[in-house]
Order: C-alpha cells, then structure tokens, then sequence
C-alpha cells in the first residue's frame, strides 16, 4: 500500500485494490512477534541464496583490498607519525587453504603504506599497492595473467572498489 493514502484514510484497503498470486514460500501472515522472526529468517536465508548464485561457478583468482578486508579497518598511529594496523592470522590460515586449492590470490590496494607490502609478502600472494586506479590495474593483471575476470572474486569495502568490482560481472 502506499503511505500517503494510508495515512490519510486510516484503513489499510485504501485508494486502487488488485490482488496477486504469490508463491506460499513468500506469503506470510505476520500477527505475532514470533512471525516477524520467522520472517526474518526467511528473509536471511533467501538472501544468502542470492548471493551464493552470484558468485562465480569456478573460482581462478581472489583479489581482496587491504584496509578494513585484511585489517579491523583501524589505524594505529605513533607519536612519530608512522602507522601500523592490525592484521588477523586466521586471514593468513584461510587464504594459504585458499592458494593451496589452485586459486591465484592477489591483494590491490590504494594504500601507500609499506605494510601492505609487508604482509603479502609474509602470505606469500602478490601485492600491487598505492594503486589509484584500481579498475585498469585489475584489467592488466587480469591479461598478464591470464586470468578470466567471470571467474575472479573480488573483496573491498570502499568507493574505489566498485568500479574494479564490476569488471566481473
């Protein structure tokens, strides 16, 4: 229903009435708290369906961003100026079983830190950082390694992710 004509007749039959067929999995009736939670996990579950189907059928390669995909996304900063973060060693555990399957795994990154470096190296993958354009990096690592961008995973969690994101699709 829309919320104008709701608000303004009070009655929940308001304005153009039609009715649709929908499938029983998506028809719930909600009259109690626990059929709100009921719904919700529905929800949660269809959603992970979703996002199962998109991925790719055959994974060739990982790319993941550093901050805040291999870091807390936290910065701690000396009295010196310099920075250092926080990295997790199960990343260092899930991405050696993720190499160890035959899926290239490499990290892009705009980060100008050399830690970024530091703990590709220590991972053992390939690190290309203080990368501004990370869409055409992608592209040529892509080639040069004969990589099908259909079959690559791509983690980030910024704006400048996106576009190399999308390359996939």
């Amino acid at each position: 229903m829309r919320t104008a004509p709701f608000l303004q007749t009070q009655e929940r039959f308001c304005g153009r009435t039609v009715y649709r067929l929908l499938p029983a999995d998506r028809a719930l009736e909600i009259d109690q708290p626990t059929d709100l939670l009921l719904a919700d996990v529905l929800l949660r579950s269809r959603e992970a369906s979703s996002i199962h189907e998109r991925l790719p059928k055959s994974v060739q390669a990982l790319v993941l961003d550093f901050d805040g995909v291999l870091t807390d996304n936290k910065v701690y900063l000396n009295e010196l100026g310099q920075e250092s973060v926080r990295c997790d060693r199960g990343d260092g555990m899930g991405i050696g079983h993720v190499r160890a399957a035959g899926i290239t795994v490499m990290i892009l990154s705009k980060e100008r830190n050399g830690v970024v470096q530091q703990r590709a190296k220590k991972l053992a993958i390939e690190c290309y950082n203080a990368i501004d354009d990370k869409r055409s990096a992608l592209q040529d690592w892509a080639i040069q390694n004969g990589i099908d961008l259909q079959s690559t995973i791509y983690v980030g969690n910024d704006l400048n992710d996106l576009d190399a994101m999308r390359l996939g699709r």
